[in-house]
């Protein structure tokens, strides 16, 4: 039975699985530090050894230079490499999985790590559904008629009930809501209307190695982060035919 079908993510709209071991948790992060650190020496910026907290070496115009999407994704080497994990091969499989998503048109896999620093508000999104990225954007060149899409988001650096993915359960099927737009990074970001305002969000109890399996018509967003840490977290899209 693939994921999806399961009662479950019927109901709720996501669920959290198992995926990473210690092993290659350890890995990702070692490959999402060199990423980070190598894009720190090009603007000639002090690396960072421990990336849970880069937020005291890193000012905050600097910050908010240095993070577009682009400068975020997993080279193509690394993406090879997770993609080829054991874990990562089944959780696609399970998922009926026929490509992973290229919305900035790299021609590799968009798979791509978040960093929230702590108390940090300008570092975290508004409540969307990924749907309405989509729609906004012309489908970024994938057919909504060929595709269902998923999401996944894998917590890296995290502190449980101080700073996860925050997840509204059943607002998948919720056919009232609505949303405003802007444009911001060279895209058109969905913006849920604050007349919806009555969507309740939880924290998931995701822990650093989980995966956050969740419908693309699920409101969700990011937490603000209270814990003393930097948050770091990794996510794509899944496209399965349909």
């Amino acid at each position: 039975m693939k994921l999806q079908d399961q009662e479950a993510y019927i109901r709720d709209g996501f669920t959290v699985v198992p995926l990473l071991s210690t092993k290659e948790h350890s890995e990702l992060l070692s490959r999402i530090g060199i990423q980070l650190n190598s894009i720190l020496n090009r603007n000639s910026i002090e690396t960072v050894s421990d990336l849970g907290q880069y937020h005291c070496f890193v000012n905050d115009a600097v910050h908010m230079s240095l993070w577009s999407k682009r400068n975020r994704i997993l080279s193509r080497d690394d993406s090879e490499w997770f993609l080829s994990l054991d874990s990562v091969v089944n959780l696609l499989g399970m998922l009926g999985t026929t490509l992973i998503s290229d919305e900035e048109s790299l021609s590799r896999p968009n798979i791509y790590w978040r960093l929230v620093r702590p108390n940090s508000p300008s570092d975290v999104g508004p409540l969307h559904r990924d749907e309405w990225f989509w729609e906004l954007n012309n489908y970024f060149g994938y057919p909504d008629s060929k595709y269902i899409r998923t999401k996944i988001w894998i917590p890296l650096i995290v502190e449980k009930s101080l700073n996860s993915l925050l997840v509204s359960p059943g607002s998948h099927a919720d056919q009232n809501l609505q949303f405003s737009k802007i444009y911001r990074d060279g895209i058109y970001k969905p913006v849920l209307d604050s007349n919806s305002s009555d969507v309740s969000v939880k924290m998931t109890d995701a822990a650093v190695g989980d995966a956050v399996i969740f419908h693309d018509r699920l409101v969700h967003g990011g937490s603000l982060n209270l814990a003393g840490t930097t948050r770091f977290s990794m996510e794509f899209t899944c496209m399965s035919s349909i």
